[in-house]
């Protein structure tokens, strides 16, 4: 998951909360306009969620191709 994917579901959230009556078109593009006036300081937190998540499917993927499912 990217970046931009963490902070796509939660924008998404929120803002058809806000605007229930808007599209999925519309609502993509309100997250994209909210994405780009983001500072990078800003963005930080979703680059950091992302690699967090890229380091738990790896070892998730390691673990299920070693033969270690876990349990659920």
């Amino acid at each position: 998951m990217t970046a931009y994917n963490v902070f796509y579901k939660v924008a998404y959230a929120e803002l058809s909360a806000q605007h229930p009556e808007a599209t999925l078109s519309q609502l993509s593009q309100m997250c994209s306009d909210r994405w780009k006036s983001l500072s990078e300081e800003a963005k930080r937190t979703y680059y950091d969620a992302a690699s967090a998540d890229r380091a738990r499917y790896r070892q998730e993927l390691l673990d299920y191709q070693n033969g270690r499912r876990r349990a659920r």
